[in-house]
């Protein structure tokens, strides 16, 4: 039963770092006038806004999702490095734990889901 709330308890702390990684990469774009015609100006940015910026320009759009653009989709990406620290450091690292990572990574999905209505 304890690990069932020690589950819950990290999914609600990714959960909340997924939507501050979400958060933090958001930047604005305004059309503007310029010399040559018009162009794109980032008007509004976040600390990490140079991540979508760039990574747009580089990464197909498909794979975008689970990196920084879709909150539910982060699940799988970025419920690895929380999950796998989290197991290292309880030292629990066994074929039980790659189990229980899938219904962590639904699990954390759902949470996510709930705190997009949320907040």
């Amino acid at each position: 039963m304890i690990w069932l709330i020690t589950l819950i308890l990290l999914a609600i702390v990714n959960g909340l770092m997924i939507i501050g990684f979400y958060e933090a990469t958001q930047y604005k774009e305004e059309n503007v006038i310029t010399e040559t015609g018009w162009g794109k100006k980032v008007t509004e940015k976040m600390a990490l806004w140079f991540i979508p910026y760039y990574g747009n320009k580089i990464i197909p759009k498909f794979w975008t999702k689970p990196l920084y653009s879709c909150t539910v989709c982060m699940s799988s990406i970025h419920s690895s490095y929380v999950y796998w620290g989290f197991m290292y450091c309880a030292n629990h690292i066994n074929t039980i734990a790659i189990a229980v990572y899938a219904c962590y990574i639904l699990l954390l999905a759902g949470v996510v889901t709930a705190m997009n209505k949320i907040f």
